[in-house]
């Protein structure tokens, strides 16, 4: 188990998350249950295989139509009642071209929404469904030091996603205008390599990924409760 400092934590905490570079395949396991473990909650820390689950994903999967594509903005697992707190990623090859990894500041991607879309999503609860998963949610909601944060999964991610309202209405219009209040919003972009280790606090942090050419082969893991393993390009 990886025993994180209190800088590797700070960083985490002050930016939303940490890349480690030049790891073996072994650390992505041994990081997820030490950060599980630093975070002190009993409920992510209490087995290494029920809490923390992993989950490889080949590049040219047959079931995922998006992915060698463009994955657009969205919260990891927004679909289950309690999504991840975070998620690691390891690479173990980084493609031939393309395929960087997108990180926005839910806080940032907030302050980029129109006043009165704000105001919607800040007292509108919505559905976020996708395949037999739906989990209704405040996708603009107080985000710790971050004041609100914004959390969001964009239905152009897979065929079968959808965000409705809490009475099953289509809410397409919504998220169609949340897409174009983040599409100038300040992104940190990050262009892979092999060991690369990259942490990411999910509660917090959107993502997105960049289309790709070539073998690129990247590991995950997440940490949360109750999870189920379920595959999605990254």
């Amino acid at each position: 188990m990886h025993r994180w400092s209190a800088e590797e934590l700070a960083r985490l905490d002050g930016q939303g998350w940490l890349l480690l570079q030049g790891q073996a395949v072994q650390a992505l396991a041994r990081c997820a249950q030490g950060l599980a473990a630093a975070w002190g909650d009993p409920a992510l820390a209490a087995s290494g295989t029920g809490a923390v689950h992993a989950g490889a994903h080949a590049a040219s999967s047959g079931a995922m139509t998006f992915t060698r594509g463009a994955v657009p903005w969205h919260t990891e697992g927004l679909y289950l009642r309690h999504p991840p707190r975070a998620l690691l990623l390891w690479c173990e090859a980084a493609g031939d071209a393309g395929g960087d990894t997108l990180l926005l500041d839910g806080a940032v991607a907030a302050r980029c929404l129109p006043t009165a879309l704000a105001a919607h999503l800040r007292a509108t609860p919505l559905a976020v469904c996708t395949g037999d998963f739906r989990a209704v949610h405040r996708l603009l909601a107080p985000g710790g030091p971050q004041a609100e944060v914004l959390r969001f999964c964009d239905p152009a991610i897979a065929p079968g996603c959808r965000l409705e309202t809490a009475d099953g209405r289509d809410a397409g219009d919504i998220a169609e205008a949340v897409r174009a209040a983040l599409a100038d919003a300040p992104v940190h972009r990050h262009a892979w390599q092999a060991g690369d280790l990259l942490v990411i606090d999910n509660r917090r942090m959107l993502h997105a990924r960049a289309a790709f050419a070539g073998r690129r082969l990247l590991q995950r893991v997440l940490i949360g409760r109750g999870l189920q393993q379920w595959g999605r390009a990254a």
